[in-house]
């Protein structure tokens, strides 16, 4: 037999021995009574719950494995954590000094259940108030059960079994939460299964790396990372598949501003914990949200999308949330913020910045909720905003927080009432000052430039002025006809067929009642009012060239001022038709329907210009040369009551003018058989009328060629007219007239000028003549009055030089006054 054979043999001898000796020393060492007697007394003592133990296991290489441990509720005999098996992995070499190290815990199907009652405890509060009640002397204790490699200690006095646990696992963990708080009938139940776990090399002085995954709800939930039981330190990531929010809807049902019908919601985090700090990073999302809000319906949102990613940390000494990075995504809406929150005060107080890169606005309008969307989307919002909002503050200091703002527009469009309209430019905010310099609006295809610095905007009282210019602006373009405008232009009920309002206001139950403007007005719509402004703005508003329908104008100012809660025009003007037009209004916002005063003058305007270009195709037509005069006030905003609450003192007068087309002049020469009539020239053409309670006084004169026109009387603004002409037909018009010569003769005077007593009513624009039949009747008297008076002069005192034809002629009328009166 060779050397190494005998040397293989005796090694092999002395392992068989070896093996022998661990085989003796763990079945007289390491028993199963001495197991049970050692763990079921210091679990029962330890939980204060009964706990059974079916069956115990020991192998040589297998290790300790208990088998059906259960520990029942503290009250009753159902279970409170229940383990298929439990295995416990020893080291052989520590056997040879006699003493037992486990270095690996396996658990097999755990099973707990977490049960919370009707009055707010949980079936473990019992466990978590003695750890606490019994301070740090059980906690010792309790560090002692994993002491470290370095330094093994006994689990307890009476026993020579150390505790080091090298690693832990778990696998096919379930856990079962049953809530009786939400209801007693019908409680609520989460379930956590698939739980799986492992710690490896476990130590009290280092870190050591930890795995968790498991299934709630469906959702698979995975934690993985490392942790220093010494430092309280370690990095951990959390990973949650997306997760059904309705399940757990009794938890957050009344902190939410309505009700959710569903949301999904995921999440990837990093997070690095320590004793005084927790650092976190990673996205959370919120997907196919649907949430019916209370106060807003038109805002629901379906189907929605939220995603937060984010870099963060909180210091929890002094309660400071520190955002290095956040960006929200609202249905792809970006915004993107850093600051800091202090929520260490009653308070949190904020000092943050957000930032809106290149925000697409045509993006905004498809992610905004549909409710909000459909009324949004008809404005066809495009373009992009970028912006810089700082805020620092309370935020009970409401608009306060704002401390700074740079917004910057690039080709930002809208369709306002169908005229197109887009921004370019930039607008400041500093502390309590906005500026806008030169900022440039685009109406209608129309260049605009608008410039404003306003100051102390939180304070209690705003100073500021703007600037708005343009070199051509067509104000056509700015104002087209609405589809409702239309509508009533179709029926003809506009300013311009007064009789159609009249007839609609008596439809719908008389006369407005204007003493109080504080009521709503009959077109359903309150008035404005009483708006309260405590600023002080000067601004003005200049355009070079401009058009309004065809009618062009140059040179428009408008100086504008508000001050003292009053909105005032101190002075306006432009260069109009051949003339000039002067104007200014006061109007007070204190009011109810905004009470108002102001004068418009009008200065050698040329008719003929104005008329074209205001109504070209009205048929009608009128020239010469204007001046006016006017005073006006009134109140209200909602017609037909502003114009029954208008007041107007003016006068006008129009020199070497026309009148063609007139629904007046053609019923005149109808009613005369005068066709010429219908086109009347004229030397002058004057007016005073005074407008009160919707109803106009006015006292004229006409004066031409062929006729001369006196009217007096009244104009309602709803249609009515009552007018005496007091004509005066020129003796080539009388021989027209096609009436008897007897009464052609009463009706005309020593110059040969017929004297018609002509009534004017109906309409304005359906206008009726009558003659004035008790004015004729005087007028025949004073016509035979005056023909006797001269035929008796001529036989009484036929030499009208003689000195006593004075005293026949105060004889003579005063027999003519006793026959005919005055």
């Amino acid at each position: 037999m060779s050397r190494l054979t005998k040397i293989s043999l005796l090694i092999f001898g002395i392992v068989v021995v070896i093996a022998i000796v661990m085989a003796v020393v763990v079945k007289t060492m390491v028993t199963p009574e001495k197991i049970r007697a050692t763990v079921i007394p210091l679990t029962e003592r330890s939980l204060h719950r009964k706990v059974a133990l079916e069956n115990i296991h020991i192998g040589l290489f297998s290790g300790i494995s208990l088998q059906d441990l259960l520990v029942r509720q503290k009250e009753g005999s159902d279970n409170f954590i229940a383990v298929k098996s439990l295995d416990l992995h020893y080291r052989f070499l520590p056997l040879l000094t006699g003493k037992v190290v486990i270095d690996h815990i396996k658990l097999v199907q755990p099973q707990i259940i977490v049960i919370r009652h009707p009055d707010g405890t949980f079936n473990f509060d019992d466990l978590l108030g003695r750890k606490i009640a019994e301070g740090s002397e059980k906690t010792k204790n309790a560090e002692q059960a994993v002491p470290s490699r370095s330094t093994p200690k006994n689990v307890s006095s009476g026993t020579n079994m150390n505790l080091l646990v090298n690693s832990v696992s778990v696998s096919g963990g379930h856990l079962l939460f049953i809530d009786r708080s939400q209801s007693k009938q019908t409680p609520t139940r989460f379930s956590l299964d698939q739980v799986t776990f492992t710690a490896n090399k476990i130590t009290l002085d280092k870190s050591f790396p930890i795995e968790l995954s498991a299934v709630l709800n469906g959702a698979k939930i995975s934690i993985s990372g490392a942790y220093d039981i010494k430092d309280k330190s370690g990095k951990v990531d959390f990973d949650l598949q997306p997760l059904d929010l309705v399940g757990f809807a009794p938890y957050y049902r009344q902190a939410l501003p309505g009700k959710l019908g569903s949301g999904l919601i995921s999440l990837n985090v990093k997070t690095d914990l320590s004793p005084d700090r927790i650092a976190a990073k990673g996205k959370v999302t919120l997907d196919k949200l649907d949430l019916m809000l209370n106060k807003l319906p038109k805002a629901d949102l379906k189907q929605a999308k939220l995603e937060i990613d984010s870099s963060l940390s909180y210091q929890l000494n002094n309660k400071l949330l520190d955002f290095s990075s956040l960006l929200i995504k609202f249905n792809k809406i970006p915004i993107r913020t850093v600051g800091k929150i202090n929520l260490s005060g009653k308070e949190p107080n904020l000092a943050m910045a957000l930032f809106l890169d290149h925000l697409d606005l045509e993006r905004i309008n498809q992610g905004l909720p549909e409710g909000l969307a459909k009324d949004i989307r008809n404005y066809g919002l495009s373009g992009q905003v970028n912006a810089l909002v700082e805020l620092a503050g309370k935020p009970s200091s409401g608009a306060r927080l704002l401390k700074k703002a740079d917004l910057r527009f690039e080709d930002v469009q809208a369709n306002l009432s169908g005229v197109k309209t887009a921004i370019n430019g930039s607008v400041e905010f500093t502390g309590q000052e906005i500026k806008a310099d030169k900022l440039l609006l685009n109406l209608a295809d129309q260049p605009v430039q608008f410039s404003l610095d306003a100051k102390n905007l939180f304070g209690d009282h705003i100073t500021g002025n703007f600037q708005l210019t343009a070199d051509t602006l067509d104000f056509n373009k700015l104002m087209p006809v609405s589809k409702e405008n239309e509508a009533v232009a179709d029926k003809g009920e506009n300013i311009a067929n007064p009789q159609a309002v009249h007839e609609d206001t008596k439809g719908q139950g008389g006369n407005v009642n204007t003493s109080n403007p504080g009521q709503q007005t009959k077109s359903g719509r309150s008035e404005i009012g009483p708006i309260s402004i405590p600023a002080e703005i000067n601004g003005k508003i200049t355009i070079n060239q401009g058009t309004y329908k065809q009618l062009g104008f140059d040179h428009l100012f408008v100086d504008i001022q508000l001050k003292n809660n009053h909105l005032q025009i101190t002075q306006a003007g432009c260069n109009l038709a051949g003339g000039k037009v002067s104007a200014s209004t006061d109007m007070d916002l204190g009011e109810k329907g905004l009470a108002y005063q102001g004068k418009l003058d009008l200065s050698k305007l040329q008719l003929a210009v104005l008329d074209n270009g205001l109504f070209p195709d009205s048929g009608q037509r009128i020239t010469g040369m204007m001046d006016s005069g006017n005073t006006f006030s009134g109140h209200g905003t909602q017609p037909p009551e502003l114009l029954k609450a208008l007041q107007v003192n003016g006068q006008t007068q129009i020199k070497d003018g026309e009148i063609s087309g007139s629904p007046l002049l053609i019923t005149l020469a109808n009613f005369l058989g005068n066709i010429d009539l219908e086109n009347l020239s004229f030397l002058s053409l004057q007016s005073r009328y005074v407008m009160r309670n919707g109803v106009v006084s006015l006292q004229g004169a006409l004066d031409s060629s062929v006729i001369k026109l006196q009217p007096e009387g009244t104009i309602a603004v709803d249609g009515p007219l009552n007018l005496n002409l007091n004509a005066r037909l020129s003796p080539v018009a009388m021989a027209k007239l096609g009436s008897d010569n007897n009464l052609k003769q009463a009706l005309t005077d020593e110059n040969g000028w017929g004297l018609l007593p002509l009534k004017l009513e109906g309409t304005l624009s359906g206008p009726r003549v009558a003659l004035d039949s008790k004015a004729l009747q005087k007028q025949a008297v004073g016509k035979a009055k005056q023909e006797l008076r001269k035929q008796l002069l001529e036989k009484i005192s036929p030499d009208k030089k003689d000195q006593k034809s004075d005293q026949n002629k105060q004889l003579l009328d005063s027999t003519l006054k006793s026959l005919f009166g005055n």
